[in-house]
């Protein structure tokens, strides 16, 4: 299980995370929902060690990890996906991939046959610089080179967000499959709609407090956590 406890961060003498706390387990997919400044994604980037919490921890399989550095927390089983994607645009996918693959130690062999195990459709778009790809390309760069270094655990921020539909389906389908085998996905989103079709379970975040756990209906069920997400209950 990786779990965040009680996590309280402050960001230039603001206070953006008010106690936050969640778990993911292995083959769920759970969703943070809220809208844009809710605190998405400072959760996903404290968990992962960019940010550490003044109050509060975080645990991965009964571990306290909360102040080891970033890639100690990739190897040790943390992989993620940013909103920027960070896909370098004068490399080729081919050459985006290989990387994340030799930071982490794994075999380009094996990395290459899990990228386009996962995305057949990027075998044509190897040797395509990064600058050259369209959004929904970028992010099936970035979550194959997340998926090369073997997570145990996947976090997501925004995956799905300004996509056509037909790409954040096929998006879905492959974080569905990653669970299916065992990765824990957690992924911060916007649109209760996709998150609906997406996860097991939701967080809901409001001004850096979590005010609702539970189901995607219940969340829309109630006027307050629906409002939060920008839906009329």
């Amino acid at each position: 299980m990786l779990s965040a406890k009680g996590l309280r961060v402050y960001l230039k003498g603001i206070e953006v995370l008010r106690g936050v706390s969640l778990q993911v387990m292995k083959g769920e997919v759970v969703c943070l929902l809220g809208r844009n400044g809710a605190g998405k994604t400072t959760t996903l980037k404290t968990v992962v060690g960019f940010y550490s919490p003044q109050e509060g921890r975080v645990e991965l399989e009964g571990r306290d990890i909360t102040f080891l550095p970033v890639h100690e927390r990739a190897r040790l089983g943390i992989g993620y996906t940013p909103e920027d994607l960070r896909v370098y645009p004068w490399l080729s996918a081919r050459e985006n991939i290989l990387l994340a693959a030799k930071v982490a130690g794994r075999d380009e062999k094996e990395a290459m046959e899990i990228a386009l195990s996962t995305f057949p459709e990027l075998e044509k778009l190897l040797d395509r610089k990064g600058f050259y790809l369209s959004g929904g390309e970028k992010r099936m760069v970035a979550v194959a080179r997340a998926l090369v270094q073997r997570p145990k655990y996947l976090l997501l921020d925004e995956l799905l967000e300004g996509l056509a539909p037909v790409v954040a389906q096929r998006l879905s389908t492959v974080v569905r499959r990653v669970a299916k085998e065992g990765v824990g996905v957690l992924a911060a989103e916007s649109n209760a709609v996709l998150a609906k079709a997406l996860a097991d379970r939701v967080y809901v975040i409001e001004r850096g407090e979590v005010i609702y756990e539970g189901s995607v209906e219940g969340a829309l069920s109630r006027e307050d956590v629906a409002r939060a997400i920008g839906i009329s209950a």
